[in-house]
């Protein structure tokens, strides 16, 4: 009888980046099934096997694994001992080969892995087997998987006595050589495998993003039997850059690297709306995806169900003050903290004066304020005056690329045909206007532009008493994709804050209301200056405008050409992720 075969996946839901991602659903099924799925294929593994802990916080893994059919091993030792958890599972299912599985890694070739046992089963001498070299300047594409012989797996298992060495499988072999192989087996590759170096490890939000693209578009095309072929992910690669540009930019983590905790306090509520959460979620992505930083979005405010939160670290703090909460924030000793705002308090403020300098660096976001009790400054907008600039200078970073907008996915980019108007008058709809618009929209515009009115979910629905039964009108409600459905518009109207510029992303013509306290500031007049959209300061107004925007293309082909232009200006380094460095609270510099 040959050497038995186990594969071991290591799997625990308590991933710093992205929560629970073991069980995220990929075409409606868990990660974790699609990567059992795929080691079923491999005909020389005699079992595989789930190894995760024993604690609460994995128990959902363990019932799926129950409920599945897979088996599992929930380890009562160390949490952190991932080496000894595999080891456990090794030693009592008398493995003669351990070939380990990372459980972030949906898309591991079986042929791979196949290939790779069957070379070191034919050669007996053999400590590992792994894919032949490759020329200086390529590399593979696989990731998630490593084929240990028994004998240099107890090798490995006895150098590991560290807690850095006994968290990462191999990491005595491959990062700190205390333990070397006598003897590789060599497995021949297809060259298709190193044609193109991409991630395909889900460790982040964006990663996520991509591997979710990847299996929906697949599944849309193939029966649900099959398994997500890694050669077609390949070929989509090497054509489609947008499809790259979704998780390419995400820092991979050394195993060496130590973890930066960050802090996203700010607040959501019928006064403030969703803007500031909505731009701390993206700042949240770009701190996981740049820093590798573990981060956590704490928010004042009764909780909403919000679907482009969930794949976030966050809470909810309906009680106490914002100073209290802060001051319990600082215990954990955060690297650093952004606190976002529509009011900065006396209070916050005092407790930031007091807490500054032990060790957290403390970042306003969108305010400037007169005691400069901050560490920097993130300010985003393309306006802030001159003498904020040059009194705070690297401590501050602002201009166009610093707002904190999710990106929308180009791929989805389409010709609009008619006119398609969207309609957004912000979270809470401050200003009144679902009681003035809708009838006013009605009787202005031509009865074949269709309209979509977004409804914050703070607002009232809009009165839509008198509008015309013929009018193509939709209401959505609090939509969990809103930059997607402004993708899917021709124009828009949109009250002054962060939706209008998601609108200017999306390169619609736009007609934006502006309160009339803000009208005259030096910030709207740099706006107009920049001619990328139709200002009003009057509801009336700006109805009767975009009424005569409809009509005038070659305004729209302007208006377009012009945000075009705006955001080109975006740096390659998100402006936050600068910042951060320049306060020393990046890994590494």
């Amino acid at each position: 009888m040959g050497e038995k075969i186990i594969a071991v996946i290591g799997a625990r839901l308590n991933s710093s980046r992205l929560p629970r991602k073991q069980l995220l659903p990929l075409a409606g099924a868990p990660m974790i099934e699609h990567i059992v799925r795929r080691l079923s294929q491999v005909s020389n593994i005699d079992e595989i096997v789930l190894a995760t802990t024993a604690d609460d916080y994995n128990h959902d893994l363990i019932v799926w694994a129950n409920e599945t059919g897979v088996n599992c091993y929930a380890h009562k030792g160390d949490v952190d001992d991932l080496v000894g958890r595999i080891d456990t599972v090794v030693k009592a299912r008398s493995a003669g080969i351990v070939v380990y599985i990372c459980g972030d890694s949906p898309l591991i070739e079986p042929t791979t892995i196949e290939t790779l046992l069957a070379r070191l089963i034919e050669t007996p001498k053999a400590d590992w087997a792994r894919m032949e070299e490759l020329p200086e300047g390529q590399t593979y594409i696989h990731e998630g998987f490593a084929i240990y012989r028994r004998r240099f797996w107890d090798e490995m298992v006895e150098a590991a006595s560290e807690p850095f060495e006994k968290e990462h499988v191999g990491a005595v072999f491959h990062v700190l050589e205390k333990v070397m192989p006598i003897l590789t087996a060599y497995g021949q590759e297809d060259p298709v495998y190193h044609s193109i170096d991409h991630r395909i490890s889900v460790d982040t939000s964006s990663d996520y993003d991509f591997m979710r693209r990847i299996y929906d578009d697949w599944y849309a095309e193939n029966d649900t039997a099959t398994i997500v072929d890694l050669r077609w992910v390949i070929s989509r690669l090497r054509i489609e850059p947008n499809l790259r540009a979704i998780n390419a930019h995400v820092h991979q983590k050394a195993i060496t690297e130590k973890n930066h905790k960050i802090i996203l306090f700010t607040q959501a509520d019928s006064n403030a709306g969703l803007g500031h959460l909505r731009r701390m979620t993206v700042a949240a992505k770009q701190l996981q995806d740049h820093l590798a930083a573990s981060v956590r979005i704490v928010i004042i405010g009764e909780k909403q169900p919000l679907d482009w939160l969930d794949i976030l670290p966050h809470e909810w703090r309906t009680a106490g003050a914002p100073a209290d909460v802060f001051t319990e924030l600082c215990e954990e000793t955060p690297s650093a903290m952004l606190l976002d705002f529509q009011v900065l308090g006396e209070g916050l403020l005092t407790a930031v004066e007091q807490m500054r300098g032990k060790g957290t660096k403390f970042i306003a976001v969108d305010a400037i304020t007169d005691k400069d009790c901050f560490d920097g400054y993130y300010v985003p907008c393309f306006y802030v005056a001159d003498h904020h600039k040059m009194a705070l200078k690297e401590r501050l970073a602002c201009g166009w690329g610093s707002y904190l907008l999710h990106p929308h996915d180009q791929e989805s980019d389409h010709v609009i045909t008619g006119n398609r108007l969207i309609v957004l008058t912000g979270g809470g709809d401050f200003y009144g206007l679902g009681q003035q618009w809708p009838i006013m929209l009605d009787a202005a515009l031509p009865q074949d532009v269709t309209i979509t009115w977004v409804q914050g979910p703070y607002a009232q629905p809009p009165d839509l008493t008198g509008v015309s039964a013929e009018r193509q009108f939709t209401v959505k409600k609090a939509p969990s994709d809103l930059p997607g459905l402004i993708t899917q518009h021709s124009l828009a109207l949109s009250v002054y804050g962060i939706s209008f510029f998601e609108c200017l992303q999306a390169e619609l013509p736009t007609v934006v209301y502006v309160p009339e306290n803000r009208a005259g500031t030096s910030e709207i007049k740099m706006l107009q200056a920049e001619k990328v959209c139709i200002q009003a300061c009057d509801a009336g107004d700006c109805v009767t405008m975009l009424a005569d925007l409809v009509e005038a293309d070659t305004v729209k082909t302007r208006l377009a050409t012009a945000c075009s232009d705006i955001w080109r200006k975006w740096d390659e380094e998100p402006p936050l992720i600068t910042l951060l460095k320049y306060l020393n609270q990046a890994v590494g510099v």
